[in-house]
């Protein structure tokens, strides 16, 4: 028998499972003994109320009727292929999911990375949060994951597509809590989840056949003309090998910027896109609950409170992106002299700070007043980065200390002092940060804080901090391929993928488009 489902029932912040079978009983209008397992599919907040409230969607199944489980796993071929291995540049969510189709075609792929595996990358991570030794090839961008293994682990995604059940159901085969997976309506599972979920996510993909190099670059790809048109043959990796392929997977995320210079001199397409900068805005947890649940706040089943805010200010778009309740603030740099910060959080979210990036729009006009005039136009974007991470690092004292600024102080353009607490390590001094955010930016950072601290009390208040600077909250280029092959137009063979070359913003729409490029690999190769 199927279940019967119901929706958009009302349910008490403090809800226990008697709770579900009184709502169901209710809404189909049976006696309680009527009513065998209730399983909730769906769970939303409702906080549009004074008093907020949960809406949930239900299954009810007859007594006796067991539910079948909610989630697959990867469903690998039996028969694997003979043909050269495909590469996989990048072991973030692009290359990990499209390694995972692959053997689900029967085709067996080599993934390399630059960085560690997670184990190892977090002792280099912590190093760096405890001492400021930051290490160039394993840090919170490069190593297994990628840069969302240490995020809020975010998997809502507004891309409506059919892959992003089965990313969801496949984190969950491999660790995800299944309720904070598929059924909470904003899924998240944070790094402490994450981490255990990439080690088991290897393993079976080295069960299945996957060979993975950890500490591997790729040099540069080896070449055949044909037909005029430039074919990928190999690649040259670090570890002194030559590996043939007919196919590469460049799946690197967002911070691989000498690669990206390597492929333009290669003759790989690419083109200037534009992105978002600012800073890390970080108050505390219980003000943003206080604001956004009023009495309710820490109430039942309730949590830490979270804020999403757009709006058009002097021109530009300006808004809220990747917020961590109860989270921190943490330092992404990737080479040393550079300096930029990203967010994090655990699965509780229970920190005592509340963070989000608070940016604005940038584009190739931007870049090009910070870019020198011989860089590429495609390039252009990747200098202007690399101007601001480097005034950044020097703003802030040299030694990863975070220049930082309170709301009132940037608002009226003065220095002022900071507080002694904050989630950032190593730290954060009192700084000026409109003397490194470019002068158009000024305004429209400060317009926009003015309205959305009436939509939030406490908003713009001297509690509120923020740490500089956000630069990375997407590739500031993309990598042409065709919309059908998947394919560079200039390189065959070469699948750009994912949110380095420009496709993906996140850790759900970057594994879908993995899953897309390996099923673009296996139809041209039946």
């Amino acid at each position: 028998m199927c279940p019967k489902k119901i929706e958009n029932i009302p349910l008490p912040l403090a809800y226990d499972t008697p709770d579900l079978h009184a709502a169901a009983a209710d809404a189909l209008g049976r006696p309680l003994e009527e009513i065998g397992a209730v399983r909730m599919i769906r769970r939303s907040l409702d906080a549009r109320r004074r008093s907020p409230q949960f809406l949930a969607n239900l299954e009810i199944f007859s007594p006796g009727e067991d539910p079948a489980p909610l989630w697959n796993g990867p469903q690998y071929a039996a028969k694997q292929s003979t043909r050269n291995s495909p590469l996989i540049v990048g072991a973030g969510p692009a290359g990990l999911f499209a390694a995972l189709r692959l053997l689900e075609h029967g085709i067996k792929p080599l993934v390399i990375d630059r960085g560690a595996p997670v184990d190892e990358r977090g002792r280099h991570v912590a190093d760096f949060r405890r001492n400021g030794a930051l290490n160039e090839e394993s840090n919170y961008c490069y190593g297994e994951g990628g840069a969302g293994t240490f995020s809020d682990g975010k998997l809502y995604t507004r891309k409506k597509h059919v892959l992003v059940r089965t990313v969801l159901e496949w984190l969950v085969a491999f660790g995800a809590p299944e309720f904070e997976t598929l059924i909470e309506s904003r899924p998240h599972v944070g790094t402490n989840y994450l981490i255990p979920i990439l080690k088991k996510l290897r393993e079976d993909l080295q069960a299945h056949g996957a060979e993975i190099r950890f500490h591997t670059r790729l040099l540069r790809f080896l070449y055949q003309n044909d037909g005029g048109h430039q074919k990928i043959v190999g690649a040259e990796l670090s570890d002194g090998t030559h590996v043939e392929c007919e196919n590469v997977i460049l799946a690197t995320g967002h911070s691989a910027r000498p690669l990206y210079r390597q492929l333009l001199h290669e003759g790989v397409a690419m083109e200037s896109k534009p992105t978002a900068i600012g800073f890390r805005l970080e108050h505390p947890q219980e003000m943003i609950d206080a604001s956004q649940f009023g009495a309710s706040a820490g109430k039942g089943h309730l949590g830490a409170a979270s804020y999403r805010l757009a709006c058009q200010a002097d021109g530009r778009g300006v808004y809220s992106f990747c917020m961590c309740p109860g989270g921190f603030v943490i330092p992404t740099p990737v080479r040393d002299g550079h300096l930029n910060v990203n967010g994090m959080s655990n699965s509780n979210r229970g920190g005592p700070f509340a963070n989000s990036a608070i940016v604005t729009t940038v584009d190739a006009e931007d870049y090009a007043k910070l870019a020198a005039p011989d860089v590429p136009p495609a390039l252009a974007g990747l200098a202007f980065q690399d101007a601001l991470e480097q005034a950044c690092f020097t703003l802030g004292g040299g030694s990863y200390i975070a220049p930082a600024q309170r709301i009132p102080d940037f608002l009226r353009g003065r220095t002022g002092d900071v507080p002694e607490k904050t989630s950032f390590r190593p730290g954060i001094q009192a700084a000026d940060l409109t003397t490194i955010l470019p002068g158009q930016l000024h305004g429209p950072l400060r317009e926009a804080l003015q309205t959305f601290a009436r939509k939030i009390r406490g908003f713009d208040s001297r509690e509120a901090v923020a740490i500089g600077l956000e630069t990375t909250t997407s590739a500031p280029l993309q990598i042409l391929r065709d919309n059908q092959s998947l394919q560079s137009p200039t390189v065959g063979g070469l699948y750009p993928c994912g949110e380095g070359a420009g496709f993906a913003g996140g850790i759900v729409s970057s594994a879908i488009d993995g899953i897309r490029v390996a099923d673009a690999i296996a139809d041209q190769q039946a």
